[in-house]
C-alpha cells in the first residue's frame, strides 16, 4: 500500500502542470502502467530527490524518503538497471557522511583546548551527525558532553546578531547594503545549522525582509495596485524585476515578496478558474504551491482537478502551448518537460498533438546548450555552477550522453573539496 501511495504521488507529480483529477481516475492510471513503469517512475524521483537533496542541499531529512524511493523500485523490478546500484552508493555515501561528522567531533571533543571557531565545529558536527543517527551511542555521549559549549555558541551568535542588525537597518543605499547583510546573512546561517528553530533568526530575518522590503516599496505598490486591478502579467512582471533587485544586494529570499506573488498566483488562478482556463489555473496554483504549501492553495488546486475531471483538452491547446512558452522562457525547462509529457496523452486531435510535441526539440536543443555549458564549467573548475547545469540535464533526460556521469564525478570533488 505504501508503494501504490508513493507512486500514485508521482503521476500527481509527473502530471502537476497538467492538473491531477480524481483519486479513482488517478488510481486507474497507476493500475494501467506496468511494474517496470512504476519502478522507472520511483526511480527518476529517487534520483532527483539524490542529487538535489542529499547532494546539493544535504539535507539529511531526506534520506529515508529517498531510500524508500530505490527500495520501491526494486520491489516493483528485481532486475531495475540503476535502482539498487544508487541505493547501494547512497548507503555508502551516508555512512561515510556520518562517520566523517562523528570522527571530526570526537577528534574536536578530544583536544585539550578549541578555539571559539573549533567548538562551533563540534556542536555542528554533532548535530550532522545526529541528523542522520541520533540513537548512535557515541553521538548521545557527544551531545551530553557539549550541551553547554552548544549554549555558549547559539548565544555568541545570538549576541552577534543583534550587534549587526541596527546598522544593517539604519542602511538604504543598496551598494552600502550589500556588505553588511552578507555578513548578518552569514552568521544567521551559522546559527540556524546548530539551532534551526532558534526565535532571535526567526525575528531577525522578518525585520531584514521588511527592510531589503522597503528598498523596493514603489515596486511591491505598484503590484499591489495590479493585482487589485486584475492586471495580473503586469502584476507579475512588476514582482519579478524587484526579486531580481533584491538579489542583487542578497541571496536570501524576501517574505514580503514571496507573499505578494502567493497572493498574486492565488488570484490568477482563480480567475482562470472562473473562466475555465484550467491549464493556466493549474499553472499558476501550482506556483503559488511552489511559495506557500497552504491549504488554502491545495483546496484550490483540487477544485480546479475536479472541474477539469471532464475538460477539453483540444479546446486548451493555445493556453497549453503558452504555458510552455512561458516556462521554456523563463528556464524552467523541467516544468515545460513535464508539461508537455503530462498533455500529449490528453490530446485526441493530432494536429494539436503534433504542436505540443514540436515544442520538445526547442527543449532539447536548450538542454544540449545546458550540457555543453555544464561541461565547459566542468573544465573550468567551476564545479557548483556545473553541477547546477547537469542536474537540469538529468532532471529532463536522466540518460543523456555523460550527463550523470559527470554528475557523479562532480558530487565527489566537491565532497572530497569540502572535507566530506
Amino acid at each position: 500500500m505504501t508503494i501504490f501511495r508513493n507512486i500514485l504521488g508521482l503521476v500527481c507529480v509527473s502530471f502537476l502542470l497538467g492538473g491531477c483529477a480524481t483519486f479513482n481516475a488517478n488510481q486507474l492510471l497507476v493500475e494501467s502502467f506496468s511494474n517496470e513503469e512504476k519502478a522507472e517512475l520511483l526511480f527518476r524521483d529517487g534520483l532527483a530527490m539524490y542529487n538535489v537533496e542529499l547532494i546539493q542541499n544535504n539535507n539529511l531529512q531526506a534520506i529515508p524518503a529517498i531510500r524508500a524511493r530505490f527500495q520501491d523500485a526494486l520491489t516493483l523490478d528485481p532486475g531495475h538497471p540503476r535502482a539498487g546500484q544508487y541505493l547501494e552508493e547512497m548507503t555508502t555515501l551516508v555512512q561515510r557522511r556520518f562517520d566523517g561528522y562523528l570522527k571530526a567531533a570526537q577528534d574536536l571533543k578530544a583536544k585539550e583546548t578549541r578555539t571559539s571557531a573549533e567548538d562551533y565545529r563540534l556542536v555542528l558536527n554533532i548535530k550532522l551527525a545526529a541528523d542522520i543517527n541520533a540513537f548512535h551511542p557515541a553521538v548521545i555521549i557527544l551531545s551530553l558532553g557539549t550541551g553547554d559549549i552548544r549554549k555558549e555558541q547559539i548565544i555568541l551568535r545570538e549576541t552577534r546578531i543583534r550587534e549587526l542588525q541596527p546598522a544593517v537597518l539604519a542602511e538604504t543605499n543598496r551598494q552600502r547594503l550589500v556588505r553588511p547583510l552578507a555578513t548578518i546573512n552569514g552568521v544567521l546561517a551559522e546559527l540556524t545549522a546548530i539551532d534551526p528553530r532558534n526565535r532571535v533568526v526567526r525575528d531577525s530575518r522578518h525585520s531584514l525582509d521588511g527592510h531589503v522590503a522597503g528598498l523596493v516599496s514603489a515596486d511591491i505598490a505598484s503590484a499591489q495596485t495590479a493585482i487589485e486591478a486584475k492586471r495580473f502579467a503586469d502584476a507579475e512582471a512588476i514582482l519579478l524585476a524587484a526579486e531580481r533587485t533584491v538579489a542583487a544586494i542578497t541571496r536570501e529570499r524576501n517574505q514580503t515578496i514571496d507573499d505578494l506573488k502567493y497572493r498574486l498566483y492565488i488570484a490568477w488562478a482563480n480567475e482562470a478558474l472562473t473562466a475555465r482556463r484550467y491549464q493556466l489555473a493549474t499553472e499558476k496554483v501550482n506556483l503559488a504551491l511552489a511559495i506557500r504549501q497552504t491549504t488554502e492553495a491545495q483546496n484550490l488546486k483540487n477544485r480546479i482537478a475536479q472541474a477539469a475531471a471532464t475538460r477539453d483538452y483540444d479546446a486548451e491547446i493555445n493556453d497549453i502551448l503558452a504555458s510552455v512558452d512561458s516556462l521554456i522562457n523563463r528556464g524552467n525547462l523541467t516544468n515545460a518537460w513535464e508539461t508537455i509529457q503530462a498533455n500529449l496523452p490528453r490530446l485526441r486531435v493530432q494536429a494539436n498533438r503534433d504542436r505540443l510535441r514540436a515544442k520538445q526539440p526547442v527543449i532539447m536543443e536548450r538542454l544540449r546548450v545546458i550540457y555543453q555549458e555544464g561541461l565547459a564549467l566542468y573544465n573550468e573548475e567551476d564545479y557548483e555552477a556545473a553541477r547546477a547545469k547537469l542536474l537540469i540535464v538529468v532532471r529532463i533526460a536522466p540518460d543523456y550522453e555523460q550527463a550523470q556521469a559527470y554528475l557523479d564525478r562532480l558530487n565527489d570533488k566537491l565532497r572530497a573539496l569540502s572535507g566530506g
